[in-house]
């Protein structure tokens, strides 16, 4: 049947050659991640996902959990958004296997030490109290994992994000719905208490297009009131 072949997608393979994982999407249908050794002696399949990435040590893969096609079927025909997107990520060193829900995208440091993954805004069901931010869209949780410790911590309302190239420090921009502590801030991966320190915050600040000098660990932003 013509709709069962699959299209192979979004080829990736670990910076030591040891792992490839690739999307198998078919025309209908629900797509998989196929990650394999680069021995041949070892493959795992990730049901449901889609875009795979490689952490630089070889040792996760995430991807991003597609919505199953029936629900996008339903979603479609009462013409409302629906179910969302996920996340799976995968330890190759054991085949353990972890779902996220409500995940939009997602991010590894260079030194593979951490994940961070962005959720999806909640859809409010009823009328929301009057914001104070003006036209400002406001920002969603960001989870921040350790993957050597499986600790997470979160951040409210971040509307964009940005980590330096020696995975020390996280810029981001935090964009609150009542508007009392917009503005820049970053975080110290270091510090065990992660601790938030402002750059530029003001109740009607605005933040954003976070950029990492790679030479000097220099961060430069657009910022305002």
């Amino acid at each position: 049947d013509i709709m069962k072949v699959q299209q192979l997608k979004s080829p990736s393979i670990s910076e030591d050659g040891k792992w490839v994982s690739v999307a198998a999407v078919p025309d209908r249908g629900d797509p998989s991640i196929l990650v394999y050794s680069s021995d041949g002696k070892i493959q795992y399949e990730l049901v449901g996902g889609n875009n795979p990435v490689i952490s630089n040590d070889g040792l996760w893969v995430a991807a991003i959990k597609a919505v199953p096609a029936s629900e996008l079927l339903v979603s479609e025909q009462k013409k409302n958004k629906g179910s969302k997107t996920g996340m799976l990520l995968l330890n190759t060193s054991n085949r353990e296997t972890r779902e996220f829900e409500n995940v939009k995208s997602f991010t590894f440091s260079n030194n593979s030490k951490w994940l961070f993954f962005q959720h999806h805004g909640q859809q409010a069901e009823k009328k929301e109290p009057e914001k104070k931010n003006g036209t400002l869209q406001p920002g969603t949780t960001l989870t921040l994992m350790n993957l050597e410790e499986g600790s997470q911590d979160t951040l409210p309302f971040v509307s964009s994000y940005a980590l330096d190239s020696i995975s020390q420090n996280l810029a981001y921009v935090l964009t609150d719905t009542t508007a009392l502590e917009n503005g820049a801030y970053y975080i110290e991966l270091s510090d065990p208490s992660l601790a938030s320190v402002p750059l530029y915050a003001d109740s009607s600040a605005w933040a954003g297009e976070l950029l990492w000098n790679k030479q000097t660990g220099q961060l430069a932003f657009l910022a305002g009131l």
